[in-house]
């Protein structure tokens, strides 16, 4: 799929797994907002690609993915941020975030590709596990092991948007 913003054209944008979408920032002073929250269990394969353009000036990108797998889930996300030459003033960014639980696997692959020198861009991406430690200091305070994974997960999700 994909979508051209105009200019000053705002749009803010739930980008789920198993999605393909190229984002094009067409005009001068186009926003997109990025969010996506993935979960996968069982056996699940969750896959995404992502692809924001920026083709004028003074556009802005904000893309956020947050991710929570368990069991034997794995997630692959690829996320591209191009800023073309002559969109200068630009400024992009992107996270891709997961969380893992037992066997769960993840892979997320934020790219830059930066033609015009007057810009500012990002990305960033973590994989982690569920840290023992932080269930075990729940669980010694009377919360159950559910009750405290399902605290850090919402924490987790919770903490960027």
């Amino acid at each position: 799929m994909r979508l051209v913003l105009d200019k000053n054209q705002e749009k803010i944008i739930e980008f789920g797994p198993n999605s393909d979408l190229e984002i094009v920032l067409a005009g001068v002073g186009a926003k997109v907002e990025v969010q996506g929250v993935w979960k996968g269990k069982n056996n699940e394969q969750l896959l995404g690609n992502l692809k924001v353009v920026h083709a004028a000036p003074e556009t802005v990108s904000k893309v956020n993915i947050r991710g929570v797998l368990k069991a034997k889930a794995q997630a692959f996300f690829d996320g591209l941020i191009r800023i073309e030459k002559g969109a200068v003033n630009s400024d992009g960014f992107l996270r891709a975030d997961f969380l893992l639980f037992d066997q769960a696997k993840a892979r997320p692959l934020p790219y830059l590709e930066i033609l015009e020198n007057q810009v500012k861009a990002g990305h960033a991406a973590t994989v982690t596990r569920v840290d023992e430690d932080q269930i075990f200091y729940l669980m010694s305070r009377g919360i159950s092991r559910q009750e405290g994974e399902k605290i850090i997960v919402d924490g987790f999700l919770s903490e960027s948007f």
